[in-house]
């Protein structure tokens, strides 16, 4: 007899700097090179390709916007609009000590 079985349904979420075309472009990426099991593949080189402009183009825009918020909110001189402005790094960086992104300047900082 016949039973029904529930479906789990796993939702991957993306991280917060990610775009959807940018999902896109890693999905379609890994689609190929399990297709062809090479790297060397030219569909998979154009793909691999595509997909580094758009990881790039993301991270770019996403740290453009975050600085936008951030020096508008400083200006503001609001509470809220700080918060909303560092949540992310807040979110993820808990405890943790940030780098410079140049390695000779400067020593790590903690977050409070």
């Amino acid at each position: 007899m016949f039973q029904w079985r529930s479906r789990i349904q796993v939702k991957h979420k993306k991280a917060i700097w990610m775009t959807h075309k940018a999902v896109k472009a890693v999905r379609r990426k890994h689609n190929l090179f399990s297709k062809y099991k090479d790297t060397s593949h030219p569909a998979y080189i154009k793909a691999s390709c595509t997909e580094r402009k758009e990881v790039k183009r993301a991270k770019r825009n996403f740290e453009a916007k975050l600085s936008k918020n951030i020096t508008r909110s400083q200006s503001n001189l609001t509470k809220s609009a700080s918060r909303g402005a560092h949540s992310p790094v807040r979110g993820h960086h808990r405890g943790s000590k940030l780098v410079p992104l140049n390695p000779g300047v400067g020593v790590p900082i903690s977050v409070p």
